[in-house]
């Protein structure tokens, strides 16, 4: 039998009732494939780049520990590291994000003090397909503010990256002490962080929301989804000040490099630190693209699963309405 509640405020109409899931195509997000294919050619170049300056003892990095002192290896492997553990965090998030996304679930009732119905808001398959590019951005701000804190703590920096390579530079590089480190551990972390975006992402796709009780009080009916509570706050976290302290960096290794001398036909080396750099945000893409391409073969399926997990928890699958209504109304039947 169908059930059907009406809920009316001065913009929003919540119907109950039974709804099917959409097809593959409708599902799948449109990630600019192009986008990740040159992100992640320009971090191999970065790459190969580094290893030659290392070797021509511009930055040493070429004997053990590399780049990174946790992890064994020098710089001919320490990129593949990065890889690594983003195909790792990758193969976590394809097996278990459904699992993630009700403990993020659960974390917002008590959080809120279960002040909130929930629902799983059925998808529109009128709906203009958009690109979800965007969710490879805000990852990256995220990852780029930790890395900027974690290169701001010296002890925690020097457990993490190698310094010392460093020792042999002009006094005018200093930037590039501050530079270097937050590209090179934004860069591993990325995939890492991308963990805590993928059970909001499932939450997104799968239409979990919530509605705030308010009955016997004056307020205006705040309806949101669940994992755009979590997205909100990380959002700011990767906001307007990790921006500013990025451009001032990336500012001050441009300056750098115009007091950089080279002899003849080595100019192009200096590229490497710059688009580094300059470019850390948008070359971050490259591990979390690896993570979200498993996000992707695995949506439908994980979708399915948390759907059913939320039919256990008695969630409703609710269509959402925007309309004007005259009154306020509340309706069971």
């Amino acid at each position: 039998m169908r059930r059907r509640i009406k809920y009316s405020s001065s913009r929003l109409v919540v119907h109950v009732q039974d709804v099917t899931i959409l097809t593959k195509s409708q599902i799948e997000p449109a990630i600019p494939r192009k986008l990740i294919v040159l992100t992640n050619i320009v971090v191999l170049f970065l790459a190969a780049g580094a290893v030659v300056l290392s070797y021509m003892e511009i930055f040493p990095f070429y004997d053990p520990p590399g780049l990174y002192r946790p992890l064994p290896g020098d710089i001919l492997v320490d990129f593949i590291w990065v890889y690594l553990i983003s195909i790792i965090v990758g193969v976590i998030a394809y097996v278990g994000a459904p699992s993630l996304s009700i403990l993020f679930w659960k974390a917002h009732r008590f959080l809120t003090a279960g002040n909130y119905r929930y629902y799983v808001q059925a998808p529109d398959p009128t709906a203009t397909k958009r690109s979800q590019g965007r969710r490879l951005i805000v990852p990256a701000f995220v990852a780029l503010g930790l890395a900027t804190a974690i290169s701001n703590i010296r002890s925690v920096a020097r457990y993490i990256f190698v310094y010392e390579s460093f020792g042999n530079l002009d006094e005018s590089a200093g930037v590039i002490e501050v530079g270097l480190p937050i590209f090179f551990i934004l860069i591993l972390i990325a995939g890492a962080v991308t963990l805590l975006f993928v059970p909001l992402w499932l939450l997104e796709d799968s239409g979990a929301i919530c509605k705030k009780e308010i009955s016997g009080r004056r307020m205006t009916a705040d309806i949101e989804g669940v994992g755009n509570w979590y997205l909100a706050p990380l959002k700011g976290f990767a906001g307007i000040t990790t921006i500013l302290a990025y451009l001032l960096v990336a500012a001050g290794t441009i300056e750098w490099v115009q007091t950089v001398v080279l002899p003849p036909g080595w100019e192009l080396v200096l590229a490497v630190p710059v688009i580094a750099v300059v470019g850390a945000p948008f070359l971050a893409i490259a591990p979390i693209s690896v993570v979200h391409a498993f996000y992707e073969l695995s949506l439908r399926r994980n979708m399915k699963a948390l759907e059913a997990k939320f039919v256990r928890a008695g969630l409703s699958k609710v269509v959402v309405e925007l309309s004007m209504p005259q009154d306020t109304t509340y309706e069971q039947g």
